[in-house]
C-alpha cells in the first residue's frame, strides 16, 4: 500500500468511538491478528467487548468480567467515495481490584496494594503499518484517555510491546504521564501468544512470540 500523504486532502481521516457490530468485529480481528488467542475466530461478539455496543456479560466463576469497555476506531474516507475503511483502533477495558489485580503482570509489590477499586486496562492500540507514524496511535489513545476520565477509574495500565524491528509505545505512554514499572523478557511466550508479525509466529506454526514487554502505568 502506498504511504498516505497526511497533508493531501485525498484522504479524510478521523478518530470516533466504536459503534457498531461491525466495529466490534473489527477490533476483536485485530487482537485476533497481532496477539493470536488459541479459539478459533469468533463467530459471536466476544465476551468482554459486549459493552461496547450496550451488551451486558454473562456472568461467569471462571473468567474475570470487566465492569465497562469501550472501543475506539480510526478509518478513512478516500475522496470521491461514499465508503470509510478502517485502519486501526484500541480497546480499553475496566476491572475492579479483584480482576485487576490478576491482570497486571507482576511489577513487585502485593498486587492488590498496588491496584485500586477501579482501573482501567488499556488492551491494544494498532494501526494499519501504511498508515503509521501520523500520530493516528497517539489520537487512538488519547480518545480512551477521555473515556477513562470520564468513569470513576482510579488507575490505568498497559503492557507495551516492545520491538526490535520497528517503534515501541514507549514514547508515547511517556508523553501521556505513563510510568515505567517493569519491562518482561519473554513475556507473550509466557502467555502463549501465537501471532507476531516480528517473530514470524502465527497459528499456523509451531512458534510463540518472543518479544518483551513494559508494564506502564498511571494514577488518576
Amino acid at each position: 500500500m502506498t504511504r498516505p500523504d497526511p497533508n493531501s486532502t485525498q484522504d479524510q481521516l478521523r478518530v470516533r468511538p466504536a459503534e457498531s457490530e461491525e466495529d466490534v468485529y473489527f477490533l476483536a480481528q485485530q487482537e485476533h491478528h497481532y496477539f493470536g488467542p488459541a479459539n478459533d475466530w469468533p463467530e459471536e461478539i466476544p465476551r468482554n467487548y459486549l459493552p461496547i455496543v450496550g451488551g451486558n456479560i454473562p456472568d461467569s466463576s471462571e473468567n474475570k468480567t470487566p465492569l465497562d469497555a469501550y472501543g475506539v476506531i480510526a478509518e478513512h474516507s478516500p475522496s470521491k467515495t461514499d465508503q470509510t475503511v478502517r485502519i486501526g483502533g484500541g480497546v480499553v477495558l475496566l476491572y475492579d481490584r479483584n480482576d485487576a489485580a490478576d491482570t497486571l503482570p507482576p511489577v513487585g509489590g502485593f498486587p492488590h496494594a498496588i491496584v485500586c477499586d477501579v482501573n482501567a486496562y488499556l488492551l491494544f492500540t494498532v494501526v494499519d503499518p501504511a498508515w503509521q507514524g501520523q500520530g493516528i496511535g497517539r489520537r487512538i489513545l488519547q480518545d480512551r484517555l477521555h473515556w477513562i476520565d470520564s468513569t470513576n477509574a482510579e488507575m490505568v495500565f498497559t503492557c507495551g510491546w516492545e520491538r526490535d524491528s520497528n517503534g515501541s509505545s514507549r514514547p508515547l505512554l511517556s508523553d501521556a504521564g505513563f510510568t515505567e514499572k517493569r519491562t518482561i523478557e519473554g513475556f507473550y511466550s509466557d502467555h502463549s501468544r501465537r501471532s507476531c508479525p516480528d517473530c514470524g509466529a502465527w497459528p499456523t506454526n509451531d512458534k510463540m512470540c518472543q518479544c518483551r514487554t513494559t508494564v506502564w502505568m498511571k494514577y488518576l
